[in-house]
């Protein structure tokens, strides 16, 4: 096995799908290949799926045929009720987006996706624990409409489902950036906060003061989550209230992923257009 393969972990039933980013003295470092999950584990536990190369050969003809690089967004988010198409961007104004992840495999799929979308976003990758030192310059450097926070987090093993931030690997790093930008945007309608990766302490992030947090049940999130949140705020019309039922109506949700507070959307009529 090599750095780039995905494979399954044989302890946990194969539940789900990784990336090798790293290995030393027999330990592989993992990425969730769908979900927002680092994990660590012995390479005699983990199972092939496919190799580096296949996945090279595999993508090199993707390439050839000028097929699409990356996951299509779901039918359901072009459906979805508030969603503005892209043939009536000419004559909106959509909400602009602060994206900041903590993951640089995540980072560039999330931009590919907002590419994709055709959203207008400033987006840096930064490690969890230094995205408080950054809020406040980001924020007035680019005025954004929505600010995600994101990256990877999870539950200590001894503190199962606890209420307290520091028993996560990184809720207080996002509770900080919450502060740190509620001192600068007061009104929660002014700038729209998601916050959260994987088991998130969702309590905690929402009485920082996002507007939607990860996750309630402390369940595993999709790594393109935080830009499907993004995109129906940024979308969304402000005579419009976006609350969890909506968020659900997309089909792209649970309310074990995602929970929040009444927003108002972000997006506004240009007439006559241009």
């Amino acid at each position: 096995m090599q750095v780039g393969d995905i494979i399954v972990r044989k302890s946990y039933q194969k539940d789900m799908k990784f990336t090798i980013v790293k290995i030393i003295n027999h330990q592989a470092i993992l990425n969730g290949l769908n979900y927002r999950l680092i994990a660590d584990a012995d390479l005699d536990d983990l199972e092939c799926v496919e190799s580096r190369l296949l996945i090279s050969n595999k993508w090199s003809k993707l390439k050839n045929k000028d097929s699409k690089l990356i996951d299509s967004p779901p039918k359901l988010l072009k459906q979805y009720p508030h969603y503005q198409t892209i043939s009536n961007h000419q004559n909106m104004k959509f909400g602009r987006i602060l994206h900041l992840d903590g993951n640089m495999l995540y980072f560039k799929k999330c931009c590919s996706l907002y590419k994709k979308l055709n959203l207008t976003v400033d987006a840096y990758c930064i490690k969890e624990c230094y995205q408080p030192l950054f809020i406040s310059e980001l924020l007035s450097l680019h005025h954004p409409d929505i600010l995600i926070l994101t990256g990877h987090d999870s539950m200590t093993k001894e503190k199962r489902y606890s209420m307290t931030p520091s028993h996560y690997k990184n809720s207080r790093f996002f509770v900080e950036s919450i502060k740190a930008a509620r001192k600068v945007y007061k009104d929660y309608d002014d700038l729209i906060i998601f916050a959260g990766g994987c088991q998130s302490n969702y309590e905690a992030l929402m009485n920082a003061g996002a507007n939607f947090a990860s996750a309630p049940k402390r369940s595993l999130i999709n790594i393109y989550d935080p830009v499907y949140v993004a995109s129906i705020l940024s979308t969304s019309s402000i005579s419009t209230v976006i609350d969890l039922n909506v968020l659900l109506e997309s089909g792209l949700f649970t309310d074990t992923d995602i929970g929040g507070l009444e927003t108002r959307g972000k997006s506004r009529i240009i007439k006559p257009g241009y």
